[in-house]
């Protein structure tokens, strides 16, 4: 067929050329198609064969497995065993002591990631250790805490200096859930920083328990009768005069007298209110 001119046979020219690469293309497919559906079929094949066999085979095996396998429920007691005894035993060998002690840095951080990771699991074994055995875990935890007290107590300023906002967080908490026990903590805090002596505080706590659901209570300093909600534990003899954190130590107070009384001594006290007190 005549053409036009070059372009008109240019154009011809590539559109043949795009038919029969198009052909090809869709030759090639259709032949990776067929292989790929061979290829699947002898899978499905080899699979249902392999399916078989096992069917076959498994009566003839069935008593032999089972029998390994009692034979390595009995031997894995002792085995287990075994391997913590040789574990102990290298543990406190000379070789692995040295080891430890010159990485011990090395381990301590290791250590650390790990705890941090596996925090939650810590805290369910230790909860189930506390539950299956009470008395052990708290004499073991008293001579931990005794004999690293003042690394503890560090570490305890540093975490409060460090997260306030989270140790404000923890008190209002405290205070939401029990206020009551809120304020015994906060009296307590108080008592050792004016360095008291403290007495066992679930006692007040339970002594406090006994009289602020009251409908009304009698001061110990004017001997009027008032609300509850209103008064408030007093120190007999101030902590600031050397007195004791304890229930002895303690009486309830109306809100004028506490205020009144401050921290003053008993004899100085005692010069100020009509009924004298005796102590």
């Amino acid at each position: 067929m005549p053409y036009k001119n070059l372009e008109d046979k240019r154009r011809n020219g590539r559109e043949r050329y795009l038919l029969k690469r198009g052909e090809k293309i869709a030759y090639a497919k259709a032949v990776y198609q067929r292989k790929k559906e061979v290829l699947q079929a002898k899978r499905d094949a080899q699979k249902k064969a392999r399916v078989e066999y096992n069917l076959i085979r498994w009566p003839l095996c069935a008593p032999l497995l089972l029998k390994i396998a009692s034979l390595l429920v009995e031997c894995l007691p002792a085995a287990i065993k075994k391997e913590r005894d040789y574990r102990k035993a290298f543990r406190q060998s000379e070789k692995s002591i040295l080891w430890r002690i010159k990485n011990r840095a090395k381990l301590n951080k290791k250590g650390k990631i790990w705890r941090e990771k596996n925090r939650s699991k810590l805290k369910a074994v230790s909860c189930k250790n506390y539950r299956k055995n009470p008395q052990y875990e708290k004499a073991r935890r008293t001579s931990y805490y005794q004999r690293n007290r003042d690394r503890l107590l560090l570490r305890q300023q540093d975490f409060r200096k460090s997260n306030p906002e989270v140790m404000r967080d923890r008190r209002r908490k405290i205070y939401l859930k029990d206020p009551e026990k809120a304020k015994l903590h906060s009296d307590k805090r108080r008592a050792l920083k004016s360095k008291s002596a403290i007495g066992d505080i679930r006692v007040i706590y339970k002594w406090r328990k006994t009289w602020i659901n009251l409908p009304a209570v009698r001061c110990y300093w004017c001997l009027f009768f008032f609300d509850p909600k209103t008064c408030d534990m007093d120190h007999i003899i101030p902590l600031s005069k050397h007195g004791v954190h304890a229930v002895d130590n303690l009486c309830i107070s109306c809100e004028p007298c506490n205020l009144r009384k401050r921290n003053k001594s008993l004899s100085e006290w005692n010069l100020e209110i009509e009924q004298p007190v005796l102590f």
